[in-house]
């Protein structure tokens, strides 16, 4: 009877709080966010880079304490100006714009206390961008696939929720590189929100 009753105590002195005090970064914790991002693309058949905006829309699970798995679908918000490189060496003007983008990712994150954490993650993406020729009908898309990482951090706001609740909210940056194939790259510089739950 007393040791069942030292167990008891045991469990309740281990376990209790740690529930109590469940924070963001723990297993069976997720989050939802929204990130605008400013992108930079690179392509051979495009001279120079263009700087097109995209909307990405996040949903993570934590499958062990700071570990997350993560899947995320985008699309443009605007385009920009570009030069299509023809067969024969001329030049064509128009604009560039990201159709979609989906992704999947590993996460993993450095925890700041009560402020916030910091992360990295790897993956993998599909990408879909669209040409579109000025005064022209004619357009031209292009999809690709591939390596995707990224760092970036992220900022509790106390305003709202204490971290240890459901439902609190965070900011973040991040540097993102979800392709880097030969003759093709896209990063992405974005700012975003999430809430976690």
């Amino acid at each position: 009877m007393m040791k069942q009753s030292l167990s008891i105590c045991l469990f309740i002195m281990l376990f209790v709080p740690a529930a109590a005090l469940s924070g963001p970064l723990d297993q069976g914790s997720g989050y939802i966010g929204l990130q605008y991002g400013y992108l930079s693309h690179d392509q051979d058949k495009i001279s120079g880079d263009s700087n097109p905006t995209a909307l990405v829309a996040k949903l993570g699970y934590f499958v062990f304490n700071q570990i997350a798995v993560e899947a995320r679908y985008g699309f443009g918000l605007s385009d920009d100006s570009a030069r299509w490189l023809e067969s024969d060496g001329t030049v064509t003007r128009g604009d560039l714009e990201l159709d979609q983008l989906f992704g999947a990712y590993l996460a993993g994150y450095l925890p700041l206390g009560e402020i916030g954490a910091a992360y990295g993650l790897i993956g993998i993406s599909d990408v879909k961008t669209s040409f579109s020729f000025s005064g022209s009908p004619r357009s031209d898309s292009d999809s690709d696939s591939g390596f995707s990482f990224g760092f970036g951090a992220n900022l509790y706001i106390p305003y709202f929720k204490n971290i240890h609740e459901d439902g609190h909210w965070s900011i973040g940056i991040e540097y993102m590189r979800y392709l880097s194939e030969s003759g093709y790259k896209l990063t992405s510089y974005g700012l975003g929100v999430a809430v976690h739950f």
